[in-house]
């Protein structure tokens, strides 16, 4: 998954919450704890609209990202 951003092009692409959801297979809740706890920078568009840059989503990938435990 650490590769796939970067070869897939996707390093200078903003998600949405739920793209985002999607590819790291989370809930958007998740994501949105994800950014309380400041693991995720977000860039907010408006009040309710955020977008969340690829370059971070790969560092927070590189940096661990999250485990799931099954």
């Amino acid at each position: 998954m650490q590769n796939a951003i970067s070869q897939a092009g996707l390093r200078h692409y903003f998600f949405t919450k739920k793209e985002l959801a999607q590819l790291l297979r989370l809930s958007t809740k998740s994501i949105d704890r994800l950014i309380s706890a400041g693991k995720l920078k977000p860039i907010r568009l408006t009040d309710r609209a955020i977008r969340i840059y690829g370059k971070d989503v790969e560092h927070f990938l590189k940096t661990g990202g999250v485990s799931n435990a099954n």
